[in-house]
Order: structure tokens, then sequence, then C-alpha cells
């Protein structure tokens, strides 16, 4: 008889809504179900609720700029403690997590088991795309989520991309995730 896998898959928002990144979460965890992994979901996580970032988020709501929602130190000490209360009481009672488009949360988690980093592409990817609410970072905002998602993706033991595309993209931004 072979042991279970036991995973923890993690996501900002709400798995189970097929409208949660156009439901690849919730596909996602199907799909390891199908394959006998027991799976538990950390997710619903939140936003943070500090006034610097209400008032950042009021300003770019005001002024309908854009401004990348999740990526800052700030936002992502917030989730890191979040997730870290939240991962207390399953005892390491897993064999792996997987993160799904979630690298914001990765860079000051803290976990003894491996960590998966899933995505489709990189943020400063989809802003040289132009995709709709990435075009208009400033340079300091790219800065910022370069900082983030490279400490992300260099906390985690493998980044799973997508596409061979968006892998050759991230190399040249991220040579050490290779």
């Amino acid at each position: 008889m072979s042991k279970v896998l036991k995973a923890i898959v993690i996501a900002r928002d709400d798995v189970s809504s097929t409208m949660t990144w156009s439901g690849i979460p919730n596909h996602i965890v199907k799909i390891l179900k199908d394959y006998n992994v027991s799976v538990t979901v950390v997710d619903k996580l939140g936003y943070p609720a500090s006034a610097t970032w209400r008032l950042k988020r009021l300003f770019h709501k005001a002024f309908r700029t854009q401004s990348p929602k999740y990526y800052s130190l700030e936002t992502s000490k917030y989730y890191a403690k979040v997730l870290n209360q939240r991962m207390e009481s399953l005892q390491d009672d897993f064999d792996f997590i997987l993160a799904i488009d979630f690298t914001e949360g990765m860079p000051f988690f803290e976990s003894k088991k491996p960590v998966f980093v899933f995505r489709d592409a990189s943020y400063l990817q989809l802003k040289e795309l132009k995709y709709p609410g990435y075009e208009n970072f400033s340079d300091d905002e790219c800065r910022h989520i370069q900082e983030v998602e490279q400490q992300g993706f260099e906390s985690c033991n493998r980044v799973l991309m997508t596409s061979q595309w968006s892998i050759d993209y991230c190399k040249k931004f991220y040579p050490d995730i290779a």
C-alpha cells in the first residue's frame, strides 16, 4: 500500500469559486484529489488592514490609476503572518505546499516542507503585454513588483510556469530561479 500524499493548497481568494483566476485553483484541487492527494485548502486570505494600505487603495480608486495591489513588502509580510498563523494548526502533517498564483505571499512565509508556486506569467510580463490593469505601473512600482516576485520565487523550492514563453521571460529577470 502506497503512502497518500498530503498537500496544502494556498490561494489568496476562494478556491471553491470558478471565478477565482478563471477557476484554475478549483480545477487544480480537483485534479490533485483525482490522483488521491489529500488536500487541505488555505484560502480567502483577505487584505492588509493597515491604514497605509487602505489609503493607497482609496487614492488609486479616486484618481482611477492602477497600482499593483499585492506587491509590496508590507503586503508580503501581512500574508506571511496570516499564513504562518493558519499553518500552525496543521502541525506539519503534510508533504508539500502548492501556492497558486500567490508569489506575493511567499517572501516571508516559513515552511520546513517543500513549497511550489504555480503561475501563468510574471507580473512584469503582464505589464509589458499591456494586460488590462497592469499597463500603467510606474518604474518605482515595477521595482517593487520585481523585488517581491524575486524574493517570493527564491523562497520556494520550485516555480511552476504554464508555458515555455513564461519560463523564458522569467529567466531574463530572475536568472537564479532557472
